[in-house]
């Protein structure tokens, strides 16, 4: 009974995966990345995500909070805050495995960042690269036609505050 509960877990994450796949896709559709740049998505036995509609005022947020998707050729990807150093080698590490980037690099490791040299090609997504190969959520949390910072999620146990901390028993 408990394998039964473990796959139908494990589906409805296949699920939700594909369905959050399905939407970046159509948010970055609707800003303008174009489908070949796209890294291809991750097959599996769930039913495909219907497209959904972008509003014009989701996509008029995202760039007037001053996010901008990186456009140049060079790209620099900053970790920051980095709670595990290993994490920085896993990101370099996804970069490179990334249709389109020529290399990647680390070039600095720095108290509590990182910061990674990209080649890309044009029309590369890095960010929904990452957001698709890392094993890890972040947030991308500054962007320009450069660079962009992600945040990595820190692991539940090492969290001091929210919902989600240790108690204080």
């Amino acid at each position: 009974m408990a394998k039964t509960r473990k796959k139908d877990i494990l589906r409805e994450i296949r699920e939700l995966r594909h369905e959050l796949s399905g939407r970046l896709d159509a948010l970055e559709e609707h800003l303008g990345v174009s489908s070949s740049s796209r890294s291809k998505p991750i097959t599996n036995s769930a039913p495909a995500a219907p497209s959904l509609p972008v509003e014009a005022s989701t996509a008029d947020k995202f760039t007037n909070a001053g996010f901008q998707l990186p456009t140049d050729r060079d790209v620099k990807v900053i970790i920051r805050p980095l709670h595990d150093l290993s994490m920085a080698r896993i990101v370099e590490q996804a970069l490179a495995e990334t249709e389109g980037v020529e290399n990647s690099n680390l070039r600095e490791l720095r108290g509590d960042s990182a910061t990674i040299d990209a080649r890309v090609d044009e029309g590369v997504s890095l960010i929904t690269s990452l957001r698709r190969k890392l094993p890890v959520a972040f947030d991308v949390t500054d962007s320009d036609k450069g660079s962009f910072t992600i945040a990595l999620a820190q692991p539940v146990g090492q969290r001091t505050d929210g919902v989600a901390g240790p108690d204080a028993t």
